[in-house]
């Protein structure tokens, strides 16, 4: 007979709330966000409403964790451009890319004012962050534009291009953000 490892608390409780995030994804995707309860959710996982509440205090907090998981997916991509205008070119493209794999139906609930400080925030936004920096201290892009003006241009390209085809547009989200994001950079080269 084989022996089956048993899960440490912390294996136990990272299965759980994957498996919670996986369910209420997966539901908001099959019913829309609004037709699903915290209990649908903990139904069809097979634990209790307080289970949930121990890993999130609301429905959309389920997309923060989403969040934290599109992170760690971008972490794992490497960025092959070393001058800056083609790291940032890199860095919108593959962010269209991770985020279309998430799917129109989950963007299009994740995409909401109450969810936009998500998004200065993440890895891709913050790498993006540095990327800028560093470009400024070289030469290579414009410091007579603010830092945060340059970043908010670019909040809006992701913010706006995630709409557009979260509401319909047929060409892939990869290819318009490379587009809009070539016209972007002009405005940092000094």
């Amino acid at each position: 007979m084989e022996e089956v490892k048993k899960r440490t608390r912390s294996e136990q409780a990272a299965y759980t709330k994957k498996n919670l995030t996986e369910a209420a994804i997966r539901l908001f995707e099959e019913k829309g966000y609004h037709n699903v309860s915290i209990a649908d959710i903990c139904s069809s996982v097979g634990v209790t409403v307080g289970v949930f509440y121990h890993y999130f205090k609301t429905k959309s907090d389920v997309y923060r964790a989403v969040s934290v998981d599109t992170d760690e997916v971008f972490r794992t991509i490497p960025l092959e451009k070393t001058d800056c205008i083609g790291r940032v070119l890199e860095i919108l493209h593959h962010y269209g890319r991770v985020t279309e794999g998430l799917g129109r139906d989950t963007m299009s609930v994740i995409v909401t004012p109450q969810n936009q400080l998500i998004y200065p925030n993440n890895y891709a936004a913050k790498l993006l962050r540095q990327t800028l920096e560093d470009g400024r201290a070289s030469g290579e892009v414009r410091a007579d534009v603010p830092l945060d003006d340059q970043m908010a241009v670019f909040f809006s390209i992701i913010w706006g291009q995630v709409c557009l085809w979260c509401g319909g547009r047929t060409e892939s989200l990869s290819e318009s953000m490379d587009r809009a994001a070539k016209a972007a950079v002009e405005m940092l080269r000094p």
